[in-house]
């Protein structure tokens, strides 16, 4: 059996394909991912691809942190503090043949016991789920519409001002390289120096306009409401 695969130009390097974790954010892609092996649960025995093949893209995380204090601290002891997230993208192209649009729907709920509150005493939460008040919460109701060809993009609703998948404007590749959130995920430092629109999972309402002109740079800018805290 003969296969043939394309190949990129020489001296031009093939780009990789990007992964999206639909969980956490506002959508980075006009199109829903077609591999999902890379989950837990794969493909649902062929659901999730017919769903996202009429443009219906659902995603379930769940994070669980144990961690122990052995020394120093407030006292001695363990704990463990989750996040159970839920997400639903709604791509336009797809269920009504309207180019470029996405609606997304995502909860989440914090629970548990903080390491750092109740048993170290430190400011910046050590436990990676340890991002929010453990309650329920509305984390994303928005839509998104890209244009020229994905180089205009514009997102009203419920938002946040952080990314895991540098779309926003606190966004890093080195998301889940680190285990607290002084330096991870929702940079925590930024907004208790800076009170108002808060990261993930907690986000408000606005919206924000980004500009892309070439791959090697954006523009972006948003309005957004404040929440105090």
């Amino acid at each position: 059996m003969a296969t043939a695969a394309a190949q990129a130009p020489p001296n031009v390097p093939a780009r990789p394909e990007k992964k999206q974790d639909y969980e956490f954010h506002g959508p980075g892609s006009p199109k829903p991912s077609e591999d999902f092996s890379q989950y837990l649960f794969s493909d649902w025995m062929g659901v999730r691809s017919r769903l996202a093949d009429r443009g219906v893209t659902i995603a379930v995380l769940f994070i669980a942190d144990p961690f122990g204090n052995v020394s120093g601290g407030v006292r001695r002891g363990a704990a463990a503090y989750n996040l159970a997230a839920f997400g639903l993208t709604l791509h336009t192209e797809r269920l009504l043949g309207w180019p470029g649009g996405q609606f997304h729907l995502g909860f989440a709920a914090n629970f548990g016991t903080s390491l750092s509150r109740d048993y170290v005493g430190n400011a910046f939460p050590i436990q990676l789920a340890d991002v929010a008040d453990p309650h329920p919460r509305l984390t994303y109701l928005s839509y998104t519409q890209s244009l020229w060809n994905d180089r205009l993009s514009i997102r009203l609703g419920r938002l946040t001002i952080n990314s895991v998948s540098s779309e926003e404007f606190l966004g890093s590749q080195y998301f889940k390289a680190f285990a607290s959130v002084g330096v991870d995920l929702v940079p925590l430092g930024l907004f208790f120096n800076a009170p108002g629109a808060f990261g993930y999972p907690d986000t408000t309402w606005g919206a924000r306009v980004k500009f892309e002109p070439v791959n090697q740079f954006y523009a972006i800018a948003a309005l957004i409401t404040g929440t105090q805290r």
